[in-house]
């Protein structure tokens, strides 16, 4: 990726799939060339190797998959042309195109045999909850291929799990993603694809957690999913299960669990992990993204935290194409920066070593500022996954810049948008920032029934120890006048604080904000 040569080719391309109907697409002749079928094989097999140890090469091997596709005939594996040319069509900004290479892989693998429940389910899920990309043309069209490429059939699994990491889930909701994945865990089941399945689970676990799924049922489901696994000694891809465990631990017990060796006996810590094999691109960046979430939650950060954990440049310098984690990495890098970029007296995070200077202050707000036009662009795509992630940068944004009017309305619009969408911890995120703000204000009333509202938040999503974490601020806060607080009705002030709020204001301090960044 980068060569000017390889993007000319890989635009002739997607101008080539532009012009064709999805009639067209669907209805590419099957090959009889046995040679040409295992030539297609070896670069779908590539592709899924390559992702790990030379994730830039996959513009290249998707171009030559795609175009074997389209000129020499349909394979039992081109679904996963369509699928990773749709992945660096997305990885290149054009994410539309690429959901619909993704949706025409789906429904070329997906829909083929209609004794699966999750056939119907997927059509309407893509129906309901994605972009209105020619779906109806699309559905019928899938329903047409129940009798065709059945040889395909037996790819279902990896196909779910490729389309959905790689492109649909830019418009689809985490929920339904992790929704999708155990389908595809449970459809490898049914064809013995015990592999693909388990990576599936995997996925869907991984995407529950970011969605935000109760901590006790995800620590539950990766325990009991890593002991099957090493009881059939099928050690593949168990390196995301010991840094989510991990991290899970983390925030129900606290930080103190990261250097007691292992909580659960069966499971390595995270530091095994990378003592062990430090070499893997993918556990280096999610292991950052982890340490990065936790200096967040438990608000402790060091001078150079984000030169460390520098999260969009890692995947800028790897070449990563953009998953589900390395999108909410680079949120939580904005986030970080302008918290960074925020810190004084009031706010009382720890600053392990030294203290973030003025002079450092400026770049990390133009780093924060950055991200949140990234994070805006994927929000063009589905505000349910990211509404309150844009809302809660440009509150902070504001805040940072001194426009408190319009910091406010932006940290409540933040809040109901994670409570609409389902988001419990980030709901508790963004109650505690808005206390902050309103504390430093002068409100104390309402600063302190966010600041419950977000210890509810964070015990009602398992993170026990980050709740503590923000009771202890609390105490420290209001120290003898806590007791004629805890009067406050809690639900009530919440209630009245978020209707302040109303749909035109909140529109119009988004203007405002995109005006500023301007």
């Amino acid at each position: 990726m980068g060569d000017s040569t390889l993007m000319t080719d890989i635009d002739d391309m997607n101008k080539v799939l532009h012009d064709r109907s999805d009639d067209s697409l669907l209805n590419i002749q099957d090959t009889k060339d046995k040679k040409l079928v295992a030539l297609h094989q070896l670069y779908s097999d590539l592709i899924q190797v390559i992702y790990f140890i030379k994730p830039d090469l996959l513009g290249s091997v998707s171009l030559r998959a795609i175009e074997l596709t389209m000129t020499k005939g349909m394979t039992p594996t081109s679904p996963f042309s369509f699928v990773y040319f749709g992945e660096t069509l997305a990885a290149m900004g054009k994410v539309e195109e690429a959901c619909r290479l993704g949706e025409c892989s789906l429904y070329h693998d997906c829909i083929l045999q209609h004794r699966f429940l999750y056939t119907r389910l997927n059509l309407i899920m893509f129906v309901i909850l994605t972009r209105p990309i020619k779906y109806n043309t699309a559905g019928r069209l899938a329903l047409k291929l129940i009798e065709k490429n059945a040889s395909s059939s037996k790819y279902k699994p990896m196909v779910i799990l490729v389309a959905h990491q790689t492109s649909l889930f830019y418009s689809e909701p985490l929920q339904s993603t992790a929704e999708a994945h155990h389908i595809g865990y449970k459809a490898g089941q049914q064809l013995g694809d015990f592999l693909t399945s388990r990576w599936n689970l995997q996925l869907s676990i991984t995407m529950n957690y970011l969605a935000g799924q109760n901590l006790r049922a995800v620590q539950a489901t990766v325990k009991d999913d890593y002991v099957k696994m090493m009881k059939d000694e099928k050690s593949d891809f168990l390196f995301g299960y010991i840094l989510l465990h991990t991290q899970v631990i983390a925030l129900q017990q606290g930080l103190h669990t990261l250097h007691a060796g292992r909580v659960e006996k069966l499971i390595p810590s995270e530091a095994e992990l990378l003592a062990k094999d430090n070499s893997n691109l993918i556990v280096q960046i999610m292991s950052k993204i982890n340490k990065l979430e936790r200096s967040i939650l438990f608000q402790q950060f060091s001078s150079n935290l984000l030169d460390e954990l520098n999260i969009s440049g890692t995947i800028a310098e790897m070449k990563l194409q953009l998953r589900p984690v390395l999108c909410m990495g680079i949120f939580l890098e904005g986030l970080a920066c302008f918290m960074l970029s925020h810190m004084c007296p009031v706010k009382k995070a720890t600053i392990a070593r030294g203290a973030v200077s003025e002079t450092k202050s400026k770049p990390l707000i133009e780093r924060g500022q950055s991200v949140l036009t990234r994070i805006r662009s994927l929000a063009e795509h589905s505000s349910w996954n990211w509404e309150n992630k844009v809302l809660l940068l440009e509150a902070m944004e504001m805040h940072i810049m001194g426009n408190l009017d319009a910091a406010g309305p932006l940290y409540f619009s933040s809040i109901r948008s994670a409570r609409e969408h389902k988001f419990i911890h980030e709901e508790a995120v963004a109650s505690e920032l808005a206390g902050e703000y309103l504390y430093e204000r002068g409100n104390h009333s309402d600063a302190y029934a966010l600041f419950m509202h977000s210890i509810k938040c964070f015990k009602e999503w398992g993170a026990d120890a980050v709740a503590k974490r923000v009771e202890t601020s609390v105490q420290t806060k209001f120290g003898t006048n806590i007791s004629h607080l805890q009067a406050v009705d809690v639900n009530d002030k919440m209630k009245r604080i978020l209707s302040l709020d109303q749909q035109p204001q909140q529109q119009q301090q988004k203007r405002s904000s995109l005006d500023l960044c301007s």
